[in-house]
């Protein structure tokens, strides 16, 4: 891990959510080297933990926070574990989304859809509107949701 950059008393924290997979966890390294971080995971608490260690061990600011993005109880008490953390909530990044095998559409179980959906859709509008509130309470901050590059190009047997 990279040297830990200048924290102030004043740096609020930042929470990214799906900060276990690889895009996710490439984001809470770069956020932690100049502010305190929430790592959100779904299911995966031993990586979470062992991301936090490397955080704390480089000098940094972290803590995991479990969050189920299709719960709306669950995405309200990730934002609200998380404005609890050091100096508030200053900013929230979304890197979520269930990954899908390729195959054709037709064969995909309706099941597998609904996670996505559920994740992708109503997660992002949870977070929305838990986020924004925390945010607005906070004196103000940012939200980014990151979408998916397979919107940009489709691959064979691709079914989303």
């Amino acid at each position: 891990m990279d040297h830990i950059g200048e924290m102030t008393v004043e740096t609020r924290s930042v929470a990214v959510l799906g900060a276990t997979g690889g895009l996710g966890e490439a984001v809470v390294r770069r956020i932690a080297r100049r502010a305190p971080v929430i790592v959100g995971y779904n299911g995966n608490q031993k990586k979470a933990d062992a991301l936090v260690g490397l955080i704390t061990a480089a000098g940094g600011k972290a803590v995991a926070v479990q969050a189920d993005m299709t719960s709306d109880a669950a995405v309200k008490r990730f934002v609200e574990q998380s404005a609890s953390h050091w100096n508030g909530l200053g900013a929230i990044v979304s890197m979520t989304g269930p990954a899908l095998p390729l195959g054709s559409v037709a064969e995909m179980p309706e099941a597998d859809f609904r996670r996505v959906y559920e994740t992708d859709v109503f997660g992002s509008f949870r977070l929305l509107k838990h986020g924004a509130a925390a945010l607005k309470a906070a004196g103000g901050g940012c939200m980014v949701l990151c979408a998916t590059t397979a919107a940009l190009r489709v691959l064979e047997n691709d079914g989303m």
